[in-house]
Parts: structure tokens; sequence; C-alpha cells
């Protein structure tokens, strides 16, 4: 195709396919492999999806799902008509290394990148993008105390590059956590840890859950800070993380959350602001948002919703603007604020708790990774499609000439 258009205008064309369109795409030749796998093909793959230009590529929900009889984490995804209660379809998604010991959590995730990671054995670290079936393992981070408590935060800097920080809080001579803590940042352009020197934290981040919020170029985890409240008690604040920089900062919550219970508070994202919920107090769910970034007066209480409406607790939000519950039945249901329905999604697994739902979008990123044969990966795309069947007319010219290609032009370089 190359011979007939500039290759310019065949990035431009091919970069608004979806994901397992491009996979499949990779058998038609080698120069086609060579071109899809390249930094520049992927950089612009990414930058569609990221403006939502190609067709389903938002549509997705990444739910994490917490198995009670197995302590055992899953991971399944939910297409928009499926979430929505049509007939869209779910697909469970399979790490595809089988741990000895530990069980691996999902920390964050980032441009369909999965970051996995088991706290108790410093060498089972992952990102993972479940799209393509490609993962890279990180090496063990540097030095670690012998009795540590660590958070770990992911995402991707200004630049394109993928970071993971690891905030280490070490035990002292009476077992008791000591600051300030130990921190240490993963580049997967450079795939070294480095440790940050002078590093400035007067404050603990909560372990309930450890979510960290992206917003702005930087993450945000809810935090206390011993003896600072006027009663010389715990102070609540969030600490925040500029990724490009790799400088702590502090964001202070508004008075009425600044004493609660941290374990109480979960941080967010809600239509672009910063978000903290505060979870079952007194049978009510609190939801604050930050007007302006970083200035405390702007916490504006957005939400407050009686939880008897609403069965189960806080699991997150979904598209913006729905709150998501879990349910007696260890699905989940959506809640309005604005208009106070709500109603059961098409979410359900009856050993599983939901823990986390998230947006989630299907990219190439780690393509070049070569830990994956390519020929396997397109199989397993293959064999997923004959399943399942095409679900539109694009899907159906796509697979006609993927059936062409791979029957007679799978010699042609």
């Amino acid at each position: 195709m190359s011979d007939y258009f500039p290759e310019e205008v065949v990035i431009e064309i091919l970069s608004r396919l979806p994901t397992k369109s491009l996979v499949r795409f990779l058998l038609v030749s080698k120069s086609w492999q060579s071109l899809i796998s390249s930094p520049n093909f992927i950089a612009a793959h990414l930058n569609h999806v990221r403006q939502s230009k190609i067709p389903n590529s938002s549509s997705l929900s990444l739910v994490r799902l917490y198995n009670i009889f197995c302590n055992k984490e899953n991971y399944a995804l939910y297409s928009e008509a499926g979430v929505d209660g049509g007939s869209g379809r779910n697909s469970k998604l399979c790490f595809p290394v089988k741990l000895e010991y530990g069980i691996l959590r999902m920390v964050g995730t980032c441009d369909g990148l999965l970051y996995l990671s088991d706290n108790h054995h410093r060498e089972n670290n992952y990102i993972w993008n479940p799209s393509i079936r490609r993962y890279v393992k990180l090496p063990p981070p540097t030095n670690p105390p012998s009795n540590f408590t660590s958070v770990t935060g992911f995402g991707s800097d200004c630049r394109g590059d993928y970071k993971v920080v690891r905030v280490v809080y070490c035990e002292g001579d009476g077992g008791d956590l000591t600051l300030p803590p130990e921190v240490e940042v993963y580049s997967l352009s450079t795939g070294f840890w480095r440790r940050l020197l002078n590093v400035e934290i007067d404050a603990f981040i909560s372990f309930a859950g450890t979510t960290h919020a992206p917003l702005n170029g930087a993450w945000h985890w809810i935090s206390y800070s011993p003896h600072r409240a006027a009663d010389g008690g715990c102070l609540c604040l969030i600490l925040r993380f500029d990724i490009a920089n790799e400088l702590f900062s502090e964001i202070m919550l508004p008075d009425e959350l600044s004493l609660v219970n941290c374990l109480n508070l979960v941080v967010n994202v809600y239509m672009g602001q910063l978000c903290v919920t505060a979870n079952h107090v007194r049978g009510y769910e609190y939801i604050w948002v930050m007007k302006q970034y970083g200035v405390k007066e702007s916490w504006t209480r957005l939400f407050t919703i009686d939880l008897a409406k609403c069965a189960g607790g806080f699991v997150g939000f979904r598209k913006n603007d729905i709150v998501a519950f879990t349910n007696q039945g260890h699905g989940l249901v959506t809640f309005d604020p604005q208009t106070g329905k709500s109603r059961d999604l098409a979410i359900y697994n009856g050993v599983a708790r939901p823990l986390d739902i998230d947006d989630f979008e299907e990219t190439l990123v780690l393509l070049g990774r070569q830990n994956a044969n390519v020929e396997e990966v397109i199989k397993e795309f293959v064999d997923d499609l004959e399943e399942d069947g095409p679900t539109n007319e694009q899907e159906i010219m796509l697979v006609n000439m993927l059936s062409t290609l791979m029957n007679g032009l799978r010699g042609f370089n």
C-alpha cells in the first residue's frame, strides 16, 4: 500500500482503526508490521484514542473484582452496551503470568496499561497491556529495608514516559513507621529504578485501598500528618506528586474533612476536578470537588447521598457523572446524584465483590516489546472474533480483508 500512498497518509488512515483491527493487520506484511509497531504510529494511534476519534475506543469500563473465597483479584472489561444493560459483551482479562506466591493487585491504569503489583514480594511488578497481550516485568526495587510498608502510583508524564513511584515507610525500633519515607521512581523509557534524594514528606499515605487520583500531571493520595491538628491529633490532607518534576507537595482538605478518619476518605477525579468522597459518615456519602485546583477555599460539597437509597458501598465514578455502588448480590448499581435515580448494571459476579470501576481505552502501547510472538497474539484475536462474531459493518469488512490476507498473502513481504 505504501507504494501507492505516502507513508504519512497510510499512518493517518490506519491510526484511526480500533486496536484489535490493527493487531490483525500485523500479518499483512513485514512492512505493515514494522509500521504499526513503530513509536510514531503508536503515538499517533494513542492521540486518536485520547481524542475519542476511534469507534468504541472509549466505551469500555474496567472492573476490578475480588473473590472472597480464594482471596484473588480478577479483572474484566465491559463494553458500553453491556454496562448500559444492552447487548454489549463482557470479557475477562487473564494475566499471562502465573505467580508461585503472592497475589497481584491493580495499582492504576493509564493509556490502556495496567500496573499490577504484589506488596509482599518485591519482584512481582508488571506493566500490562491486556489489549495486545504484552507486559513488562519491572526489576526489583533498589535496596528496600527489611521491614517496611509501601505505596505505589502509576501513570505517564508530559513527555510520554510511563513511571511508577514507590513510597516506602520504614519501621523504627519500636515497630512504628517513620518519616520521611524513602521514595524511588521507575521509568519505562530507561527500565531502571532511581532513588529520590532529599524527599520532604511530613505525612503518611493512607493504606485503605491506596487509591491515587491522576490529575494535572500529578498523582494524589489521601494522607494524614500526625500532631498537626489544632488539638494535637492527626490532620488529613492530600499528598501530591508531580510526575514530571518528581516533587511532592500538599493540598489541604476542607475543614469538614481534615479531622475525620482518613480511612473513610477516597480521592478521585470527577468531571475533570479533584474530588474526595467521604464514605459512611452518619449514614451518608458526601462528595466534595475542588473547583479551583490547589485552592483550599474552593472545596465545595457537591452531593450528599443517602446510603439508605443505595445498596452497598461506594466503588467509583463511571463516565464522569455517575456514582457506582455495590449491591447485596455483589454486582454494581449506578446512582445519578443529579436525578437521584439508581439502576442495576449488567456487571455481576456472584462470588466476587467489585472494588473499582474505571473508564478504559484499548491502545497499542508496549507493542514494540518482544515478549510475545506476533502470530500467536494475532491468532488469539482471530479466535476471539470467530467466537464472538463481528459487531458492525466496519468489523465485517476488516474480517473479510483479514481472511483474504491471511490465506493469500501470508508469505508477502
